[in-house]
């Protein structure tokens, strides 16, 4: 599984079909995403249909504490190219393979050049200042706008870890009655955007990117600390 959309056709291109001319292993491409939910339906009813799959650090966390997750036998490697990973990478049940940010992406139709526009988390939260249809990460509890919630609340970026999860949800309930949205794969990022489905959108800077590159009109700001993904 390589993710969806665009995403999952850049992964083919990268790794799939080199890997494949490499080694001869043919690898058949499932162009989608593996929730928390759908992998632990094919544990407990015993029909796995992927092997290996993209999964965010948290949810892959979860599943591995759960046991649905195989231990990666590292000693099988060539010590060359585990020295080319990051430490943090390499992980007992997966390994990191993406290193991402998070935007907050706005809407320029919405808010157009001469008027003022979003620059920070603070502003994102302040709905009167910035009124419109807010989008956000909701991706099973695993991953959310934490961070954001507590940027957004004044909490200076030093002094985010460890976190304080009740000033967390505090945050998360002001924002709340804004959200249309509570994404959960990125593929549903970019079809927020091209719908217009929302004004100002947390998204990956991928997704955000391609839909920006096609000319539509939004605009984004990197605003927040950088995420490892991970591969089970």
């Amino acid at each position: 599984m390589v993710n969806g959309g665009d995403v999952g056709k850049a992964n083919i291109e990268a790794y799939t079909k080199p890997f494949q001319a490499a080694t001869g292993v043919k690898v058949s491409a499932i162009t989608d995403q593996l929730t928390l939910a759908k992998l632990e339906l094919m544990v407990t009813t015993n029909s796995i249909s992927v092997d290996v799959f993209p999964m965010n650090q948290g949810a892959a966390r979860v599943a591995a504490d759960k046991g649905f997750l195989e231990p990666i036998d590292y000693s099988i490697y060539k010590k060359e190219e585990l020295d080319g990973l990051f430490d943090f990478a390499k992980q007992p049940f997966g390994v990191g393979m993406v290193i991402y940010s998070y935007l907050m992406v706005y809407n320029t139709e919405r808010f157009p050049a001469n008027k003022p526009r979003p620059t920070s988390w603070a502003e994102f939260w302040d709905v009167k200042s910035f009124p419109g249809v807010r989008a956000v990460s909701g991706r099973n509890g695993s991953e959310g706008p934490w961070e954001e919630a507590l940027l957004a609340d004044g909490v200076s970026p030093d002094k985010i870890y460890p976190m304080d999860i009740d000033r967390v949800f505090a945050s998360l309930d002001k924002i709340k009655p804004h959200v249309r949205k509570w994404w959960t794969v990125g593929s549903e990022i970019q079809q927020i955007m091209q719908d217009k489905a929302a004004d100002l959108v947390q998204s990956y800077d991928g997704r955000a990117g391609l839909v920006v590159s096609r000319g539509l009109r939004w605009s984004s700001i990197e605003t927040n600390p950088s995420c490892s993904g991970t591969i089970g």
